[in-house]
């Protein structure tokens, strides 16, 4: 990032901070401040991503074709992936297959490429993401997700 950018980003989000501004939006300005403070793991994305749709663990990983289970799972296989490269994670493709749903690396690439086609052509679809992709990162922001809740049994851990 351009350090001129940074010092913009950096003195807006003091302001906004000292003002009390409390809005999804400045967790992205956070992370692009501090990338490294948000230490994140698979399941509690999954996690957040079922949440923000009010699914449980067990419909959202249940083996089905249901369409509309299908879609949020295919948005937490695409937004574990991507956090994970911008986290340095790096997380594979297994990996993010293995905590969704025991899904294979095919499928989670299937997801990615489903979920951008989609954002592409659909603005309603694209809309929704970004919604879910603000408060997914909101909240594991915000509850303190880190790698010691990856063996968490109970979806609390993130509500």
């Amino acid at each position: 990032m351009d350090a001129g950018i940074k010092v913009v980003l950096i003195t807006l989000y003091k302001f906004c901070k000292e003002a009390g501004f409390k809005h999804p939006h400045m967790i992205i300005v956070e992370e692009l401040i501090n990338p490294s403070k948000m230490e994140t793991n698979i399941k509690n994305i999954k996690l957040a991503v079922y949440d923000c749709f009010d699914i449980t663990e067990q419909q959202g990983d249940k083996v089905t074709r249901k369409r509309e289970i299908v879609k949020i799972r295919q948005i937490a296989m695409e937004l574990s992936y991507r956090i994970g490269m911008e986290t340095q994670k790096n997380w594979s493709l297994v990996d993010v297959g293995t905590e969704i749903g025991e899904k294979d690396h095919a499928t989670v690439l299937h997801a990615i490429k489903t979920v951008n086609n989609l954002r592409e052509t659909d603005r309603a679809y694209n809309d929704k993401y970004r919604s879910t992709e603000i408060e997914v990162r909101f909240k594991i922001r915000q509850y303190g997700t880190t790698e010691k809740n990856e063996n968490s049994e109970s979806s609390e851990s993130i509500r």
